[in-house]
């Protein structure tokens, strides 16, 4: 359990209050969860549905003329140019806003950023 081990232990580094709990804890909390025999209690974050706020910000930013450029793999950047590349094309940019899900972590490396850090996935993990 490498990936809740270090979790713990991020959390307690900038002290969030958390604690391992077993299986038995996790179905008492969440009823409907499958959990694979540990996971992490934290009661003072919680979960936002991401693709409503994503959603509602889309829409907010498209009234104020942003253009958005989605579903395509970012193979480099030129922060002096401020231009992002794929495989087709070259993009000018103002602001580079990463919501690249799965992918926000490799998204961020390439701007030179959160180079410590690998993306965990919250989901199943064994």
């Amino acid at each position: 359990m490498p990936s809740i081990d270090r979790l713990l232990t991020n959390a307690e580094d900038n002290s969030i209050k958390v604690k391992r709990i077993d299986e038995q804890v996790i179905k008492k909390i969440e009823t409907h969860a499958s959990p694979y025999r540990t996971g992490i209690y934290s009661p003072d974050t919680a979960v936002s549905d991401s693709k409503s706020v994503a959603k509602k910000l889309y829409s907010l930013l498209k009234e104020q003329d942003v253009k958005f450029e989605l579903s395509f793999p970012l193979l480099e950047q030129n922060e002096q140019e401020k231009t992002v590349s794929t495989q087709n094309r070259k993009i000018s940019y103002g602001y580079v806003y990463n919501c690249a899900g799965a992918h926000a972590d490799r998204v961020a490396k390439l701007f030179g950023k959160g180079e410590d850090y690998t993306m965990v996935s919250f989901k199943r993990i064994l």
